[in-house]
């Protein structure tokens, strides 16, 4: 009886500290993420408690609700603006010459990790137009 009470309140405590980390998160500014289908959220959404640790963001995803539609037309009929999007690079042109999305430059001039990154990898998959506009 005694091993049953343990672990019944164990468990009620679990769940407590589970709603009051839910709680703090709420809380925090919203960052929306877009992307081609909820299977490209998979590695965000293992890392949010970790994001929210360091940076203080919560992410929401957003992304088209039919396979046959794709990302563009989900954008292009919708007023909304995103902060992160995921999407293939060699998509990155279109969505610059659309002005979908902006260079990130003034963010990874000064960090020192994105030298870490394969030059030639750097230039295929987040540089166009001798600018980076996406980040591995």
């Amino acid at each position: 009886m005694f091993l049953l009470c343990f672990l019944i309140s164990g468990c009620s405590n679990t769940e407590n500290v589970e709603k009051d980390k839910n709680q703090d998160y709420e809380n925090l500014p919203v960052l929306k993420v877009v992307g081609d289908s909820e299977e490209a959220m998979a590695l965000l959404r293992m890392e949010e408690d970790a994001i929210a640790r360091k940076y203080g963001v919560r992410l929401e995803y957003y992304y088209p609700e039919w396979l046959s539609d794709n990302l563009e037309d989900f954008l292009f009929a919708s007023d909304e603006t995103y902060d992160i999007y995921i999407l293939f690079p060699a998509k990155i042109p279109a969505y610059v010459e659309k002005d979908l999305i902006l260079p990130l430059d003034r963010y990874t001039s000064e960090d020192k990790d994105i030298e870490d990154i394969i030059p030639i990898y750097r230039k295929l998959y987040m540089q166009y137009d001798k600018h980076v506009y996406g980040m591995v």
